[in-house]
């Protein structure tokens, strides 16, 4: 399961995806993106919780290029 938040550090507006590991089953926290403006935070938000939900979301792993392109 996957949870998408916005934290407000300084002056910018960063939008994170935490999700669980299924290897090691710890919570992990990924950056998604930087805005000046909570606005412009917002819509990266939306977008990222209907890909959730759509199930469009692939969470960031650890597999290199060079194996990720063995598997296709």
């Amino acid at each position: 399961m996957s949870f998408a938040f916005i934290r407000k550090r300084s002056k910018n507006y960063i939008v994170y995806l935490e999700y669980k590991d299924v290897e090691s089953g710890k919570k992990i926290q990924k950056n998604m993106g930087s805005f000046d403006k909570k606005r412009d935070a917002s819509k990266k938000l939306i977008e990222l919780k209907e890909s959730i939900l759509n199930d469009e979301l692939a969470t960031p792993n650890s597999i290199k290029f060079g194996n990720f392109c063995w598997i296709f």
